[in-house]
């Protein structure tokens, strides 16, 4: 099984000549985990 990458159209651009499109990655962000949190809270004050 191949890793299928999603992209979104940011912008499509047509001059008459040609077509540009602009594409960005649409990466999934899974959201961070409370302990994650807690976790950088933690460092950044014993920093």
């Amino acid at each position: 099984m191949s890793e299928i990458d999603v992209y979104r159209i940011q912008q499509i651009i047509d001059n008459g000549n040609a077509i540009q499109i602009s594409l960005i990655e649409d990466v999934q962000t899974e959201p961070l985990s409370q302990k994650q949190l807690i976790t950088e809270n933690v460092a950044k004050k014993l920093d």
